[in-house]
């Protein structure tokens, strides 16, 4: 299935076409790491917003039920009351509701950020046609279809399989098969914009350990800085592409994706 942005032809796509795909490109990683940021926060948010009362409240009232029922037995060597056991209760599931929400977040922001990378993938693939031919130099065309076919379209469709399978590989190689088609961007060497492949692989060893539920690594996990920072590292490469490419990208592209 074709993707639903980076769906313009390797041969004769228009600058405005390109221009209006790149735009999208961006403003969807913008939209789902807004998502996620929002996602990351929203525990802390609902915490301020007084959630925990609303959780007390609830737990305090189910302790006053089962006892009444029964349920409990009381003695003298108790030292908590019901109101008490309710708030430690209540304070347990906000650091659940914590972590779970912060690897939501993680997981997001990941599949965001491999999505955008392969897709500025094909833009390179159209302004470096010469790299990519190398890196499949070894793939079989037969004189057969060269004669029904020409030789341009037979490559596009080795090409397509390619960036196909590059769908499927890590964040670390979509990373280095863009540097390689479009360059590395020389903003990113240096502060505000800094971002490096080994702060990459730290994030994808991030989402490893979330989804194996490593409390501790993700805990230590500054989700915000790494998002921003992110963000403005997005920009930079779709910076990298439109300047290759020669592109203008509508501002109601890049900002709404439309």
């Amino acid at each position: 299935m074709a993707d639903p942005i980076a769906s313009f032809a390797l041969r004769g796509a228009t600058c405005e076409e390109l221009g209006c795909a790149l735009g999208r490109c961006f403003a969807e990683f913008s939209a789902w790491q807004g998502q996620a940021t929002l996602v990351a926060n929203f525990a802390q948010d609902a915490r301020i917003g007084g959630v925990k009362t609303v959780l007390a409240d609830r737990i305090h009232q189910a302790l006053d039920w089962c006892e009444t029922e029964g349920l409990f037995i009381t003695t003298s060597a108790m030292r908590k009351s019901n109101q008490e056991i309710a708030h430690i209760w209540a304070d347990h599931q906000l650091a659940i509701a914590d972590q779970g929400v912060k690897i939501s977040a993680i997981v997001m922001l990941h599949n965001a950020c491999e999505r955008f990378l392969w897709r500025l993938v094909r833009f390179g693939l159209v302004g470096n046609r010469e790299q990519v031919l190398e890196w499949i130099g070894e793939r079989k065309v037969t004189v057969k279809t060269v004669m029904t076919q020409g030789i341009d379209s037979p490559i596009d469709a080795h090409v397509e399989k390619w960036w196909d399978e590059l769908e499927r590989s890590s964040l670390a190689a979509k990373w280095d098969r863009l540097v390689g088609l479009v360059g590395f961007p020389t903003k990113l060497s240096s502060p505000p914009w800094h971002f490096d492949q080994q702060m990459l692989l730290d994030f994808d060893d991030v989402r490893h350990n979330a989804v194996h539920h490593d409390v501790n690594t993700v805990k230590a996990f500054d989700f915000t800085e790494f998002a921003n920072q992110l963000e403005r590292a997005q920009v930079v490469w779709v910076v990298q592409v439109a300047s290759l490419l020669k592109l203008k990208i509508p501002a109601e592209a890049f900002f709404l994706g439309k």
